[in-house]
């Protein structure tokens, strides 16, 4: 059984960062060991007055940082394979990164962009499985989970959806409103949507490759 920790690495892309969140991010950005800004995602340090550790970029969505700037720069041709984000994953893996949150993945007008960085996490668990990776936002974690048990610590009623990724899937959720015991869910059902934690942790078991969503309103956010 896993639960799903702090971050070491916290990864920032070029998404939305609502300006009411800015503590929630000044205190992601404060306890993380390491922070990387990618290309564009560097405005929200800009924003808090705050420097990344390192600026990862090919500088298409934001200009180069100022001489004043004493992080490390990594910079990329704006002509690759690979997206800034899988490359800042990549980066953060190799680097010997044991929990790594991936921030501002949605927000911005390119859906395939969003499907491509939620993605990024099987691809993270691909390279290295024993790493924790997240999606994180002030309001949402979200994991890939494949074949395990995990312990998911939230608040009284906060939403969590599972999706399933393989053709199906086998659920078996405890601590939720909505328990379920070996329960199959096929890739593009939605059974797996919306139910609710009961009290502050469930624990859940998967059979099968899916996205584990944690959702919680506004008003419950804490750093």
């Amino acid at each position: 059984m896993s639960q799903i920790s702090s971050p070491q690495y916290a990864i920032f892309l070029n998404g939305g960062y609502p300006a009411e969140e800015d503590s929630f991010y000044r205190h992601l950005i404060e306890k993380a060991d390491c922070t990387i800004a990618v290309d564009g995602g560097r405005s929200l340090f800009e924003r808090l007055r705050l420097n990344p550790d390192i600026v990862l970029a090919d500088f298409d969505s934001s200009s180069a940082p100022n001489d004043d700037y004493t992080g490390e720069i990594i910079t990329f041709d704006t002509d690759k394979d690979k997206t800034d984000g899988e490359l800042a994953i990549e980066l953060a893996l190799t680097r010997g990164a044991e929990k790594v949150a991936l921030c501002g993945y949605s927000g911005g007008p390119a859906t395939d962009q969003v499907l491509g960085n939620l993605m990024l996490l099987q691809r993270a668990a691909d390279l290295c499985p024993d790493t924790e990776v997240l999606c994180q936002s002030a309001t949402e974690r979200i994991w890939f989970i494949k074949d395990k048990a995990i312990k998911l610590i939230g608040v009284p009623s906060e939403v969590i959806s599972i999706v399933a990724l393989d053709a199906q899937i086998r659920l078996s959720a405890a601590g939720v409103r909505y328990p379920a015991t070996d329960t199959i869910i096929k890739r593009g059902e939605t059974t797996g949507h919306s139910n609710k934690l009961l009290g502050s942790s469930c624990e859940i078991s998967i059979q099968g490759s899916s996205l584990v969503f944690m959702r919680h309103s506004s008003t419950e956010t804490k750093p």
